[in-house]
């Protein structure tokens, strides 16, 4: 607006000085359509109509500048409002990416510690299973666990009954070395009194020698989270 302010005061001078008329050519050239019309006014009303023109080229060369900033202002807006649409699905979708992850990780620590032939320790597999299961208790202090000790059908129910119990204990012992308070967790044994095994099925015998564990959430009934 400066530069169609000036080259239009030059005009307005050179009407009156033509010696100045060479020195603003430049500059007249430069002012387009604010030069026009300034020019345009002085043939029409001379003195009088230049001046009118002149403020009637000010105002429009505002008002175009007036036009272009707001033009600017509404893309810079559509442009926010796009860019906060965007964010928002990809907070949407980073929600839901959590909640899928939460319900995924919980059915993965659908637990079952399985054992060999006579044995209540852990093998490195099942250590590392309860320590992401130690880790999933820790962050959700809420959440209890119930440890049920199992044995195949083969030997004494004396001697099942003591064999069930030490594998819970040993689940048990596990969880409280990582941390977990004895007051959660929360231990059963069953022997060989569930088993469905036919005699001498003994690849029914391995799923037996077992501890299930449950993950109780006390607000929730049943448990959140069963093995089997």
């Amino acid at each position: 607006m400066k530069k169609a302010i000036l080259a239009s005061a030059i005009v307005a001078t050179t009407a009156f000085n033509p010696q100045l008329s060479q020195a603003a050519s430049l500059e007249t050239k430069q002012a387009g359509v604010a030069t026009a019309g300034v020019v345009a006014g002085a043939l029409a009303g001379g003195p009088v109509g230049m001046l009118a023109a002149f403020i009637g080229t000010v105002y429009v060369t505002e008002q175009m500048e007036n036009n272009e900033e707001a033009k600017q202002l509404e893309q810079e807006f559509l442009t926010s409002q796009q860019e906060l649409h965007t964010l928002n699905r990809q907070l949407q979708t980073a929600n839901t990416t959590i909640s899928e992850f939460e319900t995924i990780t919980l059915d993965q620590l659908q637990l079952q510690v399985m054992f060999k032939t006579g044995e209540d320790t852990l093998n490195s597999h099942n250590e590392k299973a309860l320590s992401t299961l130690a880790v999933f208790l820790q962050d959700n202090p809420e959440l209890t666990v119930r440890l049920d000790g199992h044995a195949d059908p083969r030997g004494t129910d004396e001697y099942n009954n003591v064999l069930s119990q030490y594998r819970a204990n040993a689940v048990k012992e596990a969880l409280l070395s990582a941390g977990i308070q004895p007051s959660r967790i929360h231990l059963n044994a069953h022997g060989a009194s569930t088993t469905q095994a036919i005699a001498g099925d003994y690849e029914t015998y391995a799923l037996e020698r077992r501890v299930d564990i449950k993950i109780i959430n006390p607000t929730d009934t049943p448990s959140v989270a069963q093995a089997h």
